[in-house]
């Protein structure tokens, strides 16, 4: 009788060993750069009970945590079914400044038990847009007056990548490069909102600096100051990816289309200018 309640509680023990959850977390690779968000991403499988990981206090970076998704599969197995499912969680760090940052062991709490990741320490290089991409707000009239409409003017300049062997990218192309989700807008939000749902582009002006083709793109807010002194225009912080190399390749349907190959992240924040 005693052997028998023991073989059933190791019974019972295996099953729930068996139907506890799992954390797998993918920690970034390579360099950083300032001002340009990296993830670690923990994806959490076969759990009945997750309780999100918290984010860290990293010195010299922002950190907040996002739920990316959640999954569920059925899948037939030696005529056996399977559910399994997954949620993914990103942990979104943003270096404020060159140097080194330390990422501490992150936790996430899966069935009652705490899963950890190692901590790992990321260089932050220096985000040099340099001439490849430039911001800045202006406002029309130069001389506003309060309750009197202002139209804000926000210009994203960016240099046309020219590839030696494809030519140069387009306006609409280098636009699709600029990373809308995870820029901030600030008082432009609405604006580029609305392009988004549109899939659309800006209005933009092409200019040649340098030998060097340049695209100005334009977003306008109308605004009507309520006091006197400089316009609230929020936080504007363009990020892009933009390319190195290209390359062809084909498609489902045997088609040629140019691809990325190498690229780097760009990361601005835009200045006023007379307002």
């Amino acid at each position: 009788m005693r052997a028998t309640i023991i073989a059933i509680f190791l019974c019972l023990s295996l099953l729930r060993a068996a139907a506890a959850g799992d954390a797998q977390f993918r920690m970034p690779e390579g360099n950083a750069y300032e001002g340009t968000p990296f993830l670690v991403t923990i994806e959490v499988t076969d759990a009945t009970d997750v309780k999100p990981p918290v984010a860290p206090e990293i010195p010299g970076a922002t950190v907040r945590v996002v739920e990316r998704g959640r999954q569920s599969m059925t899948e037939l197995r030696g005529g056996r079914v399977r559910n399994s499912t997954s949620v993914t969680y990103a942990v979104e760090i943003t270096p404020e400044r060159v140097g080194s940052i330390q990422i501490p062991a992150l936790t996430v709490l899966v069935d009652g038990k705490e899963l950890r990741s190692k901590p790992q320490r990321v260089e932050v290089m220096k985000s040099e847009a340099g001439n490849l991409l430039s911001a800045e707000v202006i406002g029309l009239p130069a001389e506003g007056y309060v309750g009197q409409p202002l139209d804000l003017i926000l210009r994203i300049s960016v240099r046309a990548y020219k590839d030696p062997s494809y030519g140069q990218l387009n306006e609409s192309q280098m636009w699709q490069l600029v990373d809308l989700q995870g820029s901030e807008w600030g008082e432009f939000q609405q604006q580029v909102a609305e392009l988004r749902q549109r899939n659309a582009a800006p209005r933009a002006q092409q200019e040649v600096r340098n030998g060097a083709t340049y695209f100005n793109y334009e977003l306008t807010r109308r605004t009507w100051p309520p006091k006197t002194g400089a316009p609230d225009i929020g936080t504007v912080r363009i990020r892009m990816t933009y390319p190195l190399a290209l390359r062809e390749v084909q498609n489902l349907f045997l088609d040629r289309q140019l691809t990325i190959s190498e690229s780097r992240p760009l990361s601005v924040t835009a200045t006023a200018s007379g307002i």
